[in-house]
């Protein structure tokens, strides 16, 4: 049996003006999809990660807090506190930049911003999202997924509400793991490809979800196996 090491796994303000003499066709609706955080906000979202493999099916739910707890930081600071399976909280500081950039402050390695605008994962925000519009993006590795390149592209903007999506690839990647029956290291090659769903409002998101699956290729193509791993989210609460 090999082992490997596991997958580390946007307000929106729409203004049309008619002005009595100008054409009759609307400007195009103008929205920002980057959230300004005030001090004391706080995020609820519910979080279900389904892992797929030839092992079968797990579900790991979890309760997520995220508070502005320093507003006027540079940058500012979030705390997240997350519940797994109703299990005791766990908190780490978040360094929040303006763009939805967001980092661990003890290790800073990169956090996932699922509540406002990620940068991280999908670039800078456009200024007018427009449905069809697509760019491509260097994703970089989170600490809860994997990074490559990406295309996104705007699926609708209406009503207050901009949904995302977008399709990433990780590329070829070398590793070793270890073969428990053997007690040896073999020679494996990894590809991920992932695809991303996101609806905002007022550039909050309100759902997430992102489907990963992993391709291992083990000992020169002597097995392969495939992983998936499913990340739902919904906000529950959102106060300011």
């Amino acid at each position: 049996m090999l082992t490997a090491a596991p997958l580390t796994r946007t307000a929106l303000v729409g203004a049309a003006v008619l002005f009595a003499g100008l054409a009759d066709t609307a400007p195009p609706e103008r929205s920002s999809l980057v959230h300004r955080l005030v001090q004391g906000e706080r995020f609820a979202y519910e979080r279900v990660i389904t892992y797929r493999d030839a092992g079968g099916i797990q579900h790991e739910r979890s309760a997520i807090v995220l508070e502005v707890v320093d507003a006027a930081g540079s940058p500012p600071l979030v705390r997240q506190r997350i519940s797994v399976n109703g299990g005791p909280e766990k908190a780490r500081q978040i360094k929040a930049a303006p763009d939805g950039r967001w980092s661990y402050a003890d290790s800073n390695s990169v956090a996932q911003d699922f509540a406002t605008w990620d940068a991280n994962q999908f670039g800078d925000a456009p200024e007018t999202p427009q449905p069809g519009r697509r760019w491509e993006v260097a994703v970089p590795r989170s600490a809860m997924f994997a990074g490559g390149r990406a295309v996104v592209s705007v699926v609708s903007v209406r009503d207050g509400r901009v949904t995302i999506e977008a399709a990433g690839d990780s590329g070829r990647r070398d590793d070793t793991v270890l073969d428990r029956d053997t007690h040896r290291y073999v020679p494996v090659t990894v590809r991920g490809v992932w695809t991303v769903r996101v609806t905002y409002e007022d550039g909050i998101v309100q759902e997430f979800r992102r489907d990963d699956r992993v391709h291992y290729a083990v000992n020169r193509n002597a097995a392969q196996s495939d992983d998936d791993v499913d990340v739902s989210i919904r906000l529950v609460s959102h106060t300011r």
